[in-house]
């Protein structure tokens, strides 16, 4: 006797699901080229106003490169405190 009749199983429900994916490193490269185009089209403009330009884009670079070099200091501190760290326990439970 089967009781498959009995016990019915409710089918699962199909869903239109298309998943948003949040790209950020697009997203901040299509405002750079927007950021770019717009500099380009105020190219005619005057030579001061040019240079200053040229010299605010020199300061964000750098001023990137300086976070770049502050976020390896304190990535190196960690691993050297780790470090110190995981010796001291090899030498106290050796010890």
């Amino acid at each position: 006797m089967r009781l498959t009749g009995f016990f019915r199983l409710p089918k699962h429900e199909k869903f239109k699901y298309n998943p948003i994916y949040y790209n950020e490193e697009k997203n901040k490269r299509e405002q750079r080229i927007k950021r770019i185009k717009r500099e380009l089209e105020l190219e005619g403009e005057d030579g001061e106003k040019k240079a200053s330009r040229i010299s605010n884009i020199k300061d964000q670079i750098h001023r990137g490169s300086r976070l770049k070099s502050r976020e390896k200091r304190r990535y190196n501190m960690r691993v050297l405190v780790i470090l110190i760290i995981l010796i001291l326990l090899f030498y106290l439970l050796l010890g």
